[in-house]
């Protein structure tokens, strides 16, 4: 049985375990002071030895010693240049980063989006608007100002999204089922529209809001049930956070009592 070729050492190639260790120590140091040695000095004129704690030293040291380390498994006995063992060393501290980098960075934003959550939560609850969760709605089209004629669509938001025939993909031509349509990738999101009246009658309805067009250019009915007709005030779906700043203003510029319409 033939045995595998080994790879061929030069001068100019290191193999002892010590030899790349110690690139990898430098490499894990460099890796982490230059960085933190640059923000020091461009964030202030006068070096600050503040950033230098104890604990990051000892951080920084630990880190250089598990680079050597790896550094030693990934070429034991491999015939390489420094220069090449450092460039691979230096190679893991920057994966290490991205992976930091992207699970602060989702910390950060689930963050957000809780303190946005709570803020609007209380904005809600201090201003006595409500939340009401819909299933299903039927859009109610003015065709113009002067005629009574009207045009209705029946929408199921999230049976439409997954339109696949030439006469369902027809139907998606309103602006709240495009807006819903863009929403909808593998799930269903969670949409929301304000709602600032409501009526038992269609034509009600629709008399009120060619009266306030003037005022809320954007206002559309809508047929949540039988003998339920509501506007809102915008044709396009919003997100919690959207809706409730619309809920805000609307309730503040229009003195109105505005409902938040969840459909789910």
């Amino acid at each position: 049985m033939n045995a595998t070729p080994q790879p061929q050492s030069s001068p100019n190639t290191i193999t002892h375990p010590l030899a790349k260790f110690a690139i990898g120590l430098t490499a894990g140091l460099v890796a982490v002071i230059i960085p933190r040695l640059s923000s020091d000095l461009s964030a202030s004129e006068v070096f600050s030895t503040d950033f230098y704690t104890p604990v990051f030293i000892i951080s920084i040291l630990v880190f250089a010693l598990l680079i050597g380390i790896v550094i030693c498994i990934l070429e034991y006995k491999v015939p390489r240049t420094p220069k090449d063992t450092l460039f691979s060393a230096l190679a893991i501290p920057a994966l290490v980063a991205g992976s930091l980098n992207t699970a602060i960075e989702t910390q950060n934003t689930n963050e957000i989006q809780n303190t946005v959550s709570q803020i609007s939560q209380e904005a809600l609850r201090t201003n006595q608007i409500e939340i009401e969760p819909i299933k299903s709605i039927e859009v109610i089209q003015l065709l113009d100002s002067t005629s009574n004629n009207t045009q209705s669509i029946n929408v199921s938001f999230f049976a439409s999204a997954h339109a696949d025939s030439p006469n369902d993909s027809q139907t998606l031509n309103t602006p709240i089922q495009k807006s819903q349509k863009q929403l909808f990738i593998n799930r269903q999101p969670e949409i929301y529209a304000v709602s600032i009246l409501q009526f038992e009658k269609q034509t009600d309805a629709i008399q009120q809001a060619r009266q306030l067009k003037s005022q809320l250019p954007n206002l559309s009915v809508i047929k949540i049930h039988e003998n339920r007709y509501n506007l809102i005030t915008k044709q396009t779906l919003m997100t919690k956070t959207d809706a409730t700043l619309e809920a805000l203003k609307t309730k503040n510029d229009f003195k109105l009592n505005p409902v938040i319409l969840k459909l789910q």
